[in-house]
């Protein structure tokens, strides 16, 4: 009789283990959802990536596919992005230091968007990089506000010195 007891306090523990797992899991999917990150993870002994499924929202790529592996990600970003976050990764590999940069990307229905990345190095037990882990926030319309406001601080100051301008005439 004792054992069936503590056989049956021990599923009942795992029983709220995993339930409180599982809730855990629903929040930190819908935090991702509301700010628009989404995490990655590179072995680098085998270049595979592995995405969150905000991230691959972001790409618009479909989630039921595997991500592209490192080395062919680079039609996700514009030529200068792709450099720039090829040697933050490099730079991360070889030194440890995380990198947080700004990317312009290239979606899969070919429009350009932006995102923000943090990377970090995760190192094993004999002091050696094994793998990259990180986050990327989809920027697009804080980018597209900072343009719009550029814009509009432009025009201003042109209509501002044509007003001198034409006023100094007369």
């Amino acid at each position: 009789v004792d054992y069936m007891v503590a056989l049956l306090q021990n599923i009942s523990n795992r029983k709220q283990i995993e339930k409180e797992l599982i809730k855990s899991e629903y929040e930190l999917k819908r935090a991702q959802q509301i700010t628009h990150i989404g995490s990655f993870y590179i072995d680098l002994t085998t270049n595979q990536v592995t995405w969150t499924e905000e991230l691959y929202k972001m790409y618009g790529f479909d989630p039921t596919l595997p991500p592209p592996l490192l080395n062919e990600s680079q039609t996700l970003f514009t030529p200068e992005s792709w450099e720039l976050l090829s040697a933050s990764i490099a730079k991360t590999v070889e030194t440890g230091i995380p990198y947080e940069i700004e990317l312009r990307t290239i979606k899969t229905d070919c429009s350009n968007g932006w995102m923000w990345a943090r990377g970090e190095a995760i190192i094993d037990t004999e002091g050696k990089i094994t793998n990259l882990w990180g986050t990327v926030q989809d920027i697009t319309e804080r980018k597209q506000a900072e343009e719009a406001m550029r814009q509009s601080e432009e025009r201003f100051r042109s209509l501002y010195a044509n007003m001198i301008d034409g006023s100094a005439l007369h």
